[in-house]
């Protein structure tokens, strides 16, 4: 039971996604373009050949495919137009998928990363073939089971059909209550990662290329609590404050934002933090010797040998 009665019209939650809808317009056209730049960048680039660039790229296509919901939102938002939950799920199944796929990526990512630097003769011996089929297995099965269990708890309640009211009831929360546990173990193995590149950059201060992955790392993780973490257990705490579910959805807009933004925060933090991502993406619009005047090795890393060291390092945990 719900702790407060608060209630909107039907009216009231149009005018609230009025001002909502430009935001995920804006941030869909943003999080395409970027994330195909990283898409692209790693298919051309030989240089971003290794296991964690092919994830990365396949969680910027899922980021890419999120924000698919969006044309749909906004169609029922201007023609004011509600349909019920089990119809906006259908609608929005395959942003749904991609959703859940990259809620389980963020996790494999960082799982992927502490192997390859923590156990690094061990995971130079894996059949990365096999690994990688593993991987994509764990995510696509919890993308499916994820989704069919929102879909068995569909109702005919109406909604505007933002991407958070393809579920309701117990679906909802079932939701939500899996996404806070692969939250949590995130933080987790980004802690772990974090701690061990800590206590290899204090043994040599000058190891700058230490640095700058961790000041990366750091990046990405901190994003990633100010937008999916926030989102998701503040969805929980509306479950159990709100009872109206007109109310519900608006709240759900709301949260949304934080979640939108972690669609397009990985490409900037890459491509800032990473010399290596931000020469191959330079590379698809600049001549050799502007891409040397804006982004040249030695710029980030100092002498020749140490930009060797630097992106072998930097290919172990952020490229």
């Amino acid at each position: 039971m719900a702790l407060t009665n608060w209630s909107i019209s039907e009216e009231t939650l149009i005018s609230i996604s009025h001002y909502y809808a430009p935001f995920y317009l804006f941030n869909m056209t943003l999080a395409n373009i970027v994330n195909l730049l990283i898409i692209v960048a790693t298919i051309r680039s030989k240089k971003l050949r290794s296991m964690c660039n092919i994830l990365i790229a396949l969680q910027a296509a899922a980021d890419a495919m999120v924000t698919w919901e969006v044309p749909i939102y906004v169609y029922h938002v201007y023609m004011r137009k509600f349909i019920s939950v089990e119809q906006c799920f259908m609608v929005q199944v395959v942003p749904w998928l991609a959703m859940n796929f990259t809620t389980c990526f963020i996790l494999v990512l960082g799982l992927d990363r502490y192997l390859c630097v923590k156990y690094a003769t061990w995971y130079m011996t894996l059949n990365k073939v096999k690994y990688f089929s593993l991987l994509m297995l764990i995510c696509t099965f919890y993308s499916i089971v994820a989704s069919i269990g929102m879909y068995m708890s569909t109702s005919e309640q109406k909604v505007l059909c933002f991407l958070a009211d393809a579920m309701a009831g117990r679906g909802k929360e079932m939701w939500g209550l899996s996404q806070a546990l692969i939250n949590v173990a995130v933080i987790i193995v980004y802690g772990k990662l974090k701690k061990f590149l800590e206590c290899r950059s204090t043994r040599s201060v000058d190891d700058r290329d230490t640095r700058k992955i961790f000041k990366s790392l750091y990046l990405i993780v901190v994003f990633y609590i100010f937008g999916w973490v926030t989102s998701v257990f503040l969805l929980l705490a509306v479950r159990v404050l709100i009872a109206d579910p007109l109310l519900e959805q608006a709240a759900g807009q709301f949260l949304g934002v934080f979640a939108a933004t972690n669609l397009t925060i990985p490409f900037f933090v890459y491509f800032t933090q990473s010399v290596v991502y931000k020469r191959e993406i330079l590379r698809l619009f600049l001549s050799e010797r502007r891409i040397a005047q804006i982004a040249p090795d030695s710029q980030t890393f100092g002498s020749s040998g140490s930009t060797a060291r630097a992106h072998q390092n930097e290919e172990s945990v952020v490229a």
